[in-house]
């Protein structure tokens, strides 16, 4: 028994070879994928009890996140090196989401809505954006971040004493976005045809360059514009 023992370990030693060292970089290796690849090595092997899982996981991540999962299970009362289920909750919470809620508070400064853009669609995006980064809808802060990702012709109207809640800004920004869509409908469709106004004021122009060449004078393009 011992024996097989001793020739699982090596195996299971001799697979982690081609396991990346988890370092916290969840760009470079998601915890899901280190999950996955030490769950595959430890399958090959046959280890089954959680535990065991946990102490030939760690192997494979680095020292100062094993000092940091020895501190948490010391301060929770977690026997031992505790579970690879447990070790890789912890992993992702301290690592995975809270990579993801900088990326999302990070997009959040740089989130601009142009007029031409699909305002509900942006809405979505803005809602779970704000989600990811951990920031609740009612908080100030949100408001504040849709105000200043909207447009200058929309965000003149959010900043009035009737909004003052990230709802009513999404709900004025919408109206307004439909208002600035139908001018410009609007201006798209209308003939490009001269007034009587204006011809009248291209005759009257044209009578006085006339006049004043036959007298032998310049036209003077400040005076008669």
């Amino acid at each position: 028994m011992e024996e097989v023992a001793e020739h699982r370990l090596l195996l299971f030693l001799d697979l982690l070879r081609s396991v990346p060292v988890f370092t916290g970089d969840v760009e470079e290796l998601p915890v899901e994928a280190w999950r996955l690849a030490v769950a595959n090595a430890l399958e090959l092997v046959g280890v089954t009890d959680e535990a065991r899982q946990a102490q030939l996981a760690l192997l494979h991540v680095s020292p100062t996140i094993c000092r940091d999962w020895d501190d948490y299970c010391r301060v929770n009362s977690i026997a031992g090196k505790g579970t690879l289920p447990g070790l890789v909750t912890f992993l992702t919470a301290n690592f995975e989401t809270a990579c993801t809620s900088f990326m999302a508070s990070e997009s959040l400064k740089v989130l601009q809505f142009r007029a031409e853009e699909d305002i509900l669609a942006f809405g979505k995006e803005f809602a779970k954006t704000l989600t990811l980064a951990g920031i609740a809808g009612t908080d100030a802060h949100a408001l504040d971040l849709f105000r200043g990702a909207m447009p200058p012709e929309i965000q003149r109207e959010l900043f009035v004493d009737s909004v003052t809640t990230l709802r009513q800004a999404m709900d004025t920004a919408t109206r307004k976005w439909h208002l600035l869509r139908s001018l410009a409908a609007a201006q798209r469709r209308a003939p490009a045809v001269e007034g009587p106004e204006l011809m009248e004021i291209d005759r009257m122009q044209k009578r006085v360059v006339e006049h004043r060449s036959e007298e032998g004078l310049a036209y003077d393009a400040d005076e008669y514009p």
